[in-house]
């Protein structure tokens, strides 16, 4: 698949595509006919990043997931610590997401002109304030 194709397909920039190559994230892009394009492998990686980071993973933490995750690496334990890390940091993510969608709920029937007057309002026990959840 072509570099624009692909940047298209996967909702990024073929700027971004040429960085993941040069950073070593992707294998080096081929050329077939003087033109510059993906293979599924390749694809892939790009679809596994992309995700990764609007998961909230860093760069440098989706640079590991692939770069520990095959071969030999998969077997060490720290592997295992560094999913199992990993996971519990995307579950609060997740709960934190529902939390505010929950807040959000709340916001759209609340009339109140100011957050600190809103019953609505998420209070914290750390601060003395509501919790949502």
């Amino acid at each position: 698949m072509k570099i624009g194709v692909a940047a298209k397909k996967l909702g990024i920039t073929s700027s971004a595509i040429r960085f993941y190559e040069r950073k070593g994230l992707i294998r080096p892009i081929g050329r077939v006919s003087g033109r510059r394009e993906l293979d599924e492998q390749t694809l892939l990686t790009l679809q596994f990043l992309k995700l990764a980071q609007s998961a909230g993973f860093t760069l440098v933490e989706a640079t590991d997931l692939l770069s520990l995750g095959f071969g030999t690496a998969r077997e060490a334990q720290d592997w295992q610590t560094f999913l199992d890390e990993k996971q519990e940091q995307v579950q609060q993510r997740i709960d934190d997401l529902r939390r505010m969608a929950s807040m959000l709920e709340q916001f759209k029937k609340c009339e109140c002109v100011d957050l600190k007057d809103c019953m609505t309002a998420p209070q914290s026990s750390e601060f003395g304030t509501r919790d949502f959840g």
